[in-house]
C-alpha cells in the first residue's frame, strides 16, 4: 500500500506514499517495538505497555502487561485468530 510507520521524536508517524498521514504522541520514552497488521493497524510495545492503534491513528486500547521487572526486547506478534503474543525475558503473554 506504500504505507510506512516510524517512531520519531516521541511520536508514531504514518507515512503514506511519501507524505505524513497522521502522527500520535507516545505515552512513554521506552524503546518502541511494533508489528503492522495486514489492515495497516499497529501493535506497539513500549516497555511493558501494549497498545493497538488502528490505520487511522486512533488508539483502540492500551494496557500495562505487568508491574514486575521484566525485559521486553521482541516486537509483539499476532496469530490468524487475532491473539496478540508478547514475550518478555520471564513470561509469554497472550491477549485475546
Amino acid at each position: 500500500t506504500g504505507q510506512a510507520y516510524v517512531v520519531d521524536a516521541g511520536q508514531l508517524k504514518s507515512i503514506d506514499k511519501g507524505k505524513l498521514k497522521w502522527e500520535l504522541t507516545l505515552k512513554s520514552k521506552a524503546q518502541a517495538l511494533m508489528t503492522v497488521t495486514k489492515d495497516d493497524s499497529v501493535i506497539l510495545l513500549q516497555g511493558s505497555r501494549l497498545s493497538f492503534i488502528d490505520s487511522s491513528g486512533t488508539e483502540k486500547f492500551s494496557m500495562q502487561l505487568t508491574t514486575e521487572e521484566e525485559g521486553f526486547d521482541a516486537p509483539p506478534s499476532i496469530d490468524s485468530q487475532g491473539r496478540i503474543y508478547v514475550a518478555s525475558d520471564k513470561k509469554l503473554y497472550c491477549i485475546e
